[in-house]
Protein backbone atom coordinates (compact mmCIF):
# COMPACT_ATOMS: atom_id res chain seq x y z
CA UNK A 1 0.00 0.00 0.00
CA UNK A 2 1.03 3.50 -0.79
CA UNK A 3 0.19 7.02 0.81
CA UNK A 4 1.41 9.80 -1.27
CA UNK A 5 1.44 13.25 -0.10
CA UNK A 6 3.23 16.68 -1.44
CA UNK A 7 6.26 16.19 -0.35
CA UNK A 8 6.86 12.05 0.88
CA UNK A 9 5.38 8.67 0.00
CA UNK A 10 4.73 6.31 2.45
CA UNK A 11 5.16 2.58 1.07
CA UNK A 12 3.79 -0.44 3.53
CA UNK A 13 4.50 -3.20 2.98
CA UNK A 14 2.02 -5.91 2.08
CA UNK A 15 2.79 -8.67 5.22
CA UNK A 16 0.53 -11.95 5.85
CA UNK A 17 1.79 -11.89 9.17
CA UNK A 18 0.71 -15.84 9.00
CA UNK A 19 2.07 -16.69 6.19
CA UNK A 20 5.50 -14.30 7.08
CA UNK A 21 5.43 -16.48 10.61
CA UNK A 22 5.01 -20.15 9.28
CA UNK A 23 7.66 -19.35 6.48
CA UNK A 24 9.91 -18.43 9.23
CA UNK A 25 8.85 -21.34 11.77
CA UNK A 26 9.56 -23.49 8.50
CA UNK A 27 13.38 -21.65 7.96
CA UNK A 28 14.05 -22.18 12.23
CA UNK A 29 12.67 -25.74 11.85
CA UNK A 30 14.95 -26.84 8.90
CA UNK A 31 17.73 -25.49 9.99
CA UNK A 32 21.35 -27.85 9.39
CA UNK A 33 24.17 -26.57 10.37
CA UNK A 34 25.64 -28.72 8.00
CA UNK A 35 23.42 -26.88 5.24
CA UNK A 36 24.13 -23.64 6.33
CA UNK A 37 24.34 -22.92 2.39
CA UNK A 38 21.16 -24.38 1.38
CA UNK A 39 19.01 -22.31 4.29
CA UNK A 40 21.16 -19.59 3.18
CA UNK A 41 19.44 -19.84 -0.55
CA UNK A 42 15.94 -20.88 0.99
CA UNK A 43 16.45 -17.32 2.97
CA UNK A 44 17.23 -15.59 -0.14
CA UNK A 45 14.01 -16.86 -2.15
CA UNK A 46 11.79 -16.33 0.60
CA UNK A 47 13.18 -12.46 0.49
CA UNK A 48 12.79 -12.73 -3.59
CA UNK A 49 9.62 -14.19 -3.78
CA UNK A 50 7.90 -15.59 -0.39
CA UNK A 51 5.36 -13.20 2.23
CA UNK A 52 8.28 -10.94 3.44
CA UNK A 53 9.19 -9.82 -0.09
CA UNK A 54 7.74 -6.44 0.68
CA UNK A 55 9.84 -5.76 3.48
CA UNK A 56 13.24 -7.26 2.22
CA UNK A 57 12.41 -4.89 -0.96
CA UNK A 58 11.40 -2.09 1.78
CA UNK A 59 15.00 -2.80 3.42
CA UNK A 60 16.64 -2.53 0.33
CA UNK A 61 15.62 0.29 -0.65
CA UNK A 62 16.44 2.24 2.58
CA UNK A 63 19.84 0.67 3.15
CA UNK A 64 20.90 1.22 -0.56
CA UNK A 65 18.92 4.83 -1.07
CA UNK A 66 22.03 7.53 -0.35
CA UNK A 67 24.37 5.25 -2.47
CA UNK A 68 22.44 5.28 -5.31
CA UNK A 69 21.43 8.97 -5.58
CA UNK A 70 20.75 10.59 -8.60
CA UNK A 71 19.38 7.33 -9.52
CA UNK A 72 16.39 6.92 -7.02
CA UNK A 73 13.99 8.48 -5.01
CA UNK A 74 15.66 9.07 -1.76
CA UNK A 75 14.40 6.79 1.40
CA UNK A 76 14.82 8.75 4.49
CA UNK A 77 13.11 6.20 6.67
CA UNK A 78 11.89 2.75 7.44
CA UNK A 79 10.47 0.81 10.48
CA UNK A 80 12.11 -2.63 9.57
CA UNK A 81 10.76 -2.53 6.48
CA UNK A 82 7.35 -2.88 7.25
CA UNK A 83 6.82 1.26 6.68
CA UNK A 84 9.80 3.47 4.32
CA UNK A 85 9.04 7.15 4.01
CA UNK A 86 10.33 8.59 0.74
CA UNK A 87 10.73 11.74 -1.07
CA UNK A 88 7.56 12.10 -3.70
CA UNK A 89 8.54 11.66 -7.02
CA UNK A 90 6.34 13.61 -10.14
CA UNK A 91 4.38 10.85 -12.18
CA UNK A 92 5.79 10.38 -15.88
CA UNK A 93 2.86 11.13 -17.76
CA UNK A 94 3.53 8.98 -21.34
CA UNK A 95 1.81 6.32 -21.99
CA UNK A 96 3.00 3.35 -20.21
CA UNK A 97 3.17 0.34 -22.58
CA UNK A 98 3.64 2.59 -25.57
CA UNK A 99 6.87 3.30 -24.77
CA UNK A 100 8.27 0.41 -22.78
CA UNK A 101 10.93 -0.39 -25.00
CA UNK A 102 12.88 2.51 -24.18
CA UNK A 103 13.08 2.55 -20.54
CA UNK A 104 16.68 2.20 -19.38
CA UNK A 105 18.41 -1.00 -17.66
CA UNK A 106 18.07 -3.35 -20.63
CA UNK A 107 19.68 -6.38 -20.08
CA UNK A 108 19.18 -6.03 -16.10
CA UNK A 109 16.80 -9.41 -15.74
CA UNK A 110 14.46 -7.23 -13.88
CA UNK A 111 11.28 -5.92 -16.02
CA UNK A 112 9.34 -5.23 -12.95
CA UNK A 113 11.54 -2.36 -11.92
CA UNK A 114 12.83 -1.63 -15.16
CA UNK A 115 9.88 -2.02 -17.96
CA UNK A 116 7.03 -0.64 -15.47
CA UNK A 117 6.32 2.94 -15.91
CA UNK A 118 5.00 3.57 -12.32
CA UNK A 119 8.46 3.00 -11.02
CA UNK A 120 10.00 5.93 -12.71
CA UNK A 121 9.42 9.75 -11.76
CA UNK A 122 10.36 12.96 -11.57
CA UNK A 123 13.01 14.42 -8.48
CA UNK A 124 14.54 17.58 -8.91
CA UNK A 125 14.35 17.99 -12.37
CA UNK A 126 15.75 14.69 -13.37
CA UNK A 127 14.12 10.99 -13.53
CA UNK A 128 14.39 8.26 -10.96
CA UNK A 129 13.62 5.00 -9.87
CA UNK A 130 10.84 5.54 -7.36
CA UNK A 131 10.75 1.60 -6.79
CA UNK A 132 13.72 -0.02 -6.80
CA UNK A 133 13.76 -2.84 -4.09
CA UNK A 134 14.53 -6.45 -5.98
CA UNK A 135 17.83 -7.98 -5.19
CA UNK A 136 18.23 -8.28 -8.71
CA UNK A 137 17.73 -4.58 -9.40
CA UNK A 138 19.91 -3.51 -6.30
CA UNK A 139 22.48 -5.76 -7.91
CA UNK A 140 22.24 -4.27 -11.44
CA UNK A 141 22.28 -0.74 -10.32
CA UNK A 142 25.50 -1.15 -7.79
CA UNK A 143 27.24 -2.75 -11.00
CA UNK A 144 26.44 -0.87 -13.72
CA UNK A 145 25.27 2.15 -11.87
CA UNK A 146 27.49 5.04 -14.18
CA UNK A 147 25.86 3.74 -17.74
CA UNK A 148 22.60 3.11 -15.79
CA UNK A 149 22.62 6.84 -15.07
CA UNK A 150 23.56 7.76 -18.53
CA UNK A 151 20.48 5.75 -20.10
CA UNK A 152 18.61 7.61 -17.04
CA UNK A 153 19.84 10.92 -18.15
CA UNK A 154 19.12 10.27 -21.96
CA UNK A 155 15.70 8.62 -21.66
CA UNK A 156 14.93 11.67 -18.88
CA UNK A 157 15.65 14.08 -21.84
CA UNK A 158 13.73 12.17 -24.29
CA UNK A 159 10.56 12.04 -21.84
CA UNK A 160 10.79 15.51 -21.23
CA UNK A 161 10.14 15.78 -25.10
CA UNK A 162 7.43 13.81 -25.44
CA UNK A 163 5.36 14.87 -22.45
CA UNK A 164 5.48 18.15 -23.63
CA UNK A 165 4.27 17.17 -27.69
CA UNK A 166 1.48 15.15 -25.73
CA UNK A 167 0.62 18.28 -23.86
CA UNK A 168 0.80 20.57 -27.14
CA UNK A 169 -1.30 18.11 -28.65
CA UNK A 170 -4.32 17.70 -25.86
CA UNK A 171 -4.04 21.85 -25.68
CA UNK A 172 -4.36 21.81 -29.62
CA UNK A 173 -7.24 19.12 -29.44
CA UNK A 174 -9.19 21.01 -26.73
CA UNK A 175 -9.04 24.18 -28.67
CA UNK A 176 -10.76 22.45 -31.57
CA UNK A 177 -13.39 21.23 -29.74
CA UNK A 178 -16.06 24.06 -29.09
CA UNK A 179 -17.57 23.81 -25.59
Amino acid sequence: MVFVGERLTVKVAPVSLKKAIGEIKDLVVSFDPHHVQRTVHRLRMTSEMGPLRGIWANLHEWQVSSKLQGMVAPTHFSFFGLLNVMDTVGKLKLPPQKYADKYPGKGAGDRHTFKNPQNYGWYRGGLVLSDYGSQRAIDYLMANGEKFRRELERFGKWAEKKEIELLKRKEKKSAIIPE
